[in-house]
């Protein structure tokens, strides 16, 4: 599958994020989770960068549904189906344990792992670099610091992967605990190694460097904090006086509005070099496209009728509705990876 565009691929986590979180109906987060997984099983075949293979994200996702309905069968005890009764002399989860309470703990866990996924699939099409490149100008320096972060975890790896190497050449094999610090010694002794290597690079390129213009930072950062402050005072007055709501909601359009002005004047001060980017092609047009209409039929469809998205097993269990046209729709979940892998990487973009 060849790559699509990060603007394009943001889109689509977006849209598939938004659904996840709109609904509570299993069925659906079941049909959201398969399709965000052939996704991110497809762009990690392309470009195989990710740290979890597919066994990992099975794993993963037992590990996750298993500790929300375990969690959620000890500590909720409402429902009218009752499996088994704990001793009421066991704190906290003494009492009946219920079906309902172990659906919805299955249901909270499919939406955590759903979300999970998508977030995989982003971080799996698009390198650090690219989405560093198209952040905000006030958040450059936030994005660089994550950015960094996020590519010391593969070279982590790798270098975990060179130590056992080495070290079961030498005939070492790790069979307990005792048997650790030959491994994980020189990959700490390497990763501060390569921090200190980082830093002076940093430092010899100006970052983080204090400029002439010091006062001018300093007002631009009190005159930030006194914008949310008055975006906060304004929310919370609004919460807890209504009679005041004018005020209130003057005070947090005139914040906010502040807010925005504020944050594009600090992004302008930041200098960044353009290269020739991706370029747009007519797969991520298609993609952006099947997206928006995805989350325009989902929230057309929660706006008219909740209830056919929405499920709550309290206080009965019950089969989960299911619209056809819903689970049709979550068929476009898959456009990037039938659309893209028509449009060549060395296509002529369109």
């Amino acid at each position: 599958m060849s790559k699509l565009h990060p603007a394009t691929s943001a889109a689509w986590a977006g849209a598939t994020a938004v659904i996840a979180l709109l609904t509570r109906n299993p069925l659906y987060l079941m049909l959201i989770v398969l399709g965000a997984s052939v996704v991110w099983a497809a762009q990690r075949a392309a470009a195989p960068s990710s740290l979890l293979g597919a066994r990992g994200l099975v794993r993963l996702a037992a590990a996750i549904l298993a500790f929300s309905v375990i969690l959620n069968l000890l500590f909720s005890h409402t429902g009218q189906t009752v499996l088994l009764r704990l001793p009421s002399a066991l704190p906290y989860v003494g009492g009946p344990v219920t079906l309902e309470a172990a659906v919805y703990g299955l249901t909270t866990g499919l939406s955590i792992l759903a979300l999970i996924v998508v977030v995989m699939t982003f971080n799996a099409a698009v390198e650090p670099a690219e989405l560093l490149r198209h952040l905000p100008g006030f958040l450059h320096s936030a994005g660089l610091v994550i950015t960094i972060a996020l590519t010391f975890v593969p070279q982590t790896r790798r270098a975990l992967s060179d130590i056992r190497e080495a070290q079961q050449v030498r005939g070492h094999r790790a069979r307990g605990l005792r048997d650790l610090p030959p491994l994980i010694v020189p990959l700490i002794t390497s990763g501060l190694e390569n921090a200190v290597s980082l830093a002076e690079a940093m430092s010899a390129r100006g970052f983080g460097r204090v400029t002439a213009d010091a006062a001018h930072a300093l007002r631009l950062r009190l005159a930030l904090t006194a914008s949310l402050l008055g975006l906060l005072a304004g929310l919370a007055a609004y919460g807890f006086n209504p009679a005041q709501a004018l005020i209130a909601l003057t005070l947090v359009a005139a914040s906010g509005l502040a807010l925005v002005v504020l944050l594009w004047r600090s992004g302008q001060s930041v200098r960044r070099s353009r290269y020739a980017g991706q370029p747009w092609r007519r797969a991520d047009t298609l993609v952006a496209a099947l997206s928006s209409l995805l989350l325009a039929g989902w929230l057309l469809q929660y706006g008219q009728d909740p209830a056919q998205i929405a499920y709550d097993p309290y206080p009965h269990a019950a089969l989960p509705p299911f619209a056809p046209p819903l689970g049709l729709l979550l068929l476009l979940l898959t456009a990037p990876l039938w659309l893209a892998g028509n449009f060549r990487t060395g296509a002529n973009p369109e």
